[in-house]
Order: C-alpha cells, then structure tokens, then sequence
C-alpha cells in the first residue's frame, strides 16, 4: 500500500470514530440539553460526515 493509501485508510478510521462518537451522543439524553438549532447542525454535520466516509471508502475499494 502506498503511502497516501494508507492516510487515506488512518483519515477514514479517524472519520469514522467520531462519527460514532456524535451518532451516540445524538441517540442519548444529552443531546435533549442542548438548544435544538444546534441539534439541527449537529445532525447535518453527522449527515456530511456519513458521506465523506462513504466517499473515503469508495477510494479504498478503487485502491487495488
């Protein structure tokens, strides 16, 4: 695996630990604390971030 490749690899797994790590703070009690504009942006950034994952992942398949 080239170098790049593997960045590629580490930024996805990166992505995707923060991804769950908003998706469960979403799913809980917390999330109801804060004001609900707010909620709206972090559902739209959780939204993005699902897609970038998807877009990182689509360029590991294309790797071999």
């Amino acid at each position: 695996m080239e170098d790049y490749q593997q960045r590629v690899v580490d930024e996805k797994s990166e992505l995707d630990k923060r991804l769950e790590t908003l998706t469960k703070f979403l799913a809980g009690e917390v999330s109801a604390t804060i004001d609900a504009e707010e909620c709206v942006r972090l559902e739209k950034q959780q939204s993005l971030m699902a897609q970038y994952s998807a877009i990182l992942q689509e360029r590991i398949d294309n790797f071999s």
